[in-house]
């Protein structure tokens, strides 16, 4: 019973993340590669992945979405720097 469950959970965030990726596609060709809706998605999505424990994929978002918000995005660029250093590994790739 308790391995169902864990496998639904793990096919429903498996799930879930395809329709993220999904999600930032659409809005990028509705908005535009440059728009704050897609910032917007990128940080949501982020915080998505932060929940998730996934800290370079949290990060890399983050950093995208503070460069779409150029000088207004200083709370995407702080979440990415508290995600990295609280991490505790080398979580450098993101940022490349």
């Amino acid at each position: 019973m308790i391995s169902t469950l864990a496998n639904l959970a793990h096919q429903l965030i498996r799930n879930s993340m395809h329709i993220v990726e999904v999600l930032i596609k659409h809005i990028e060709k509705f908005y535009g590669p440059e728009s704050l809706e897609l910032s917007n998605c990128y940080f949501e999505t982020g915080m998505y992945y932060n929940h998730l424990n996934q800290a370079n994929k949290a990060a890399a978002c983050f950093l995208k979405a503070g460069k779409l918000r150029k000088e207004k995005g200083s709370a995407a660029y702080y979440n990415a720097a508290l995600i990295l250093i609280n991490s505790g590994e080398e979580n450098q790739k993101c940022i490349k």
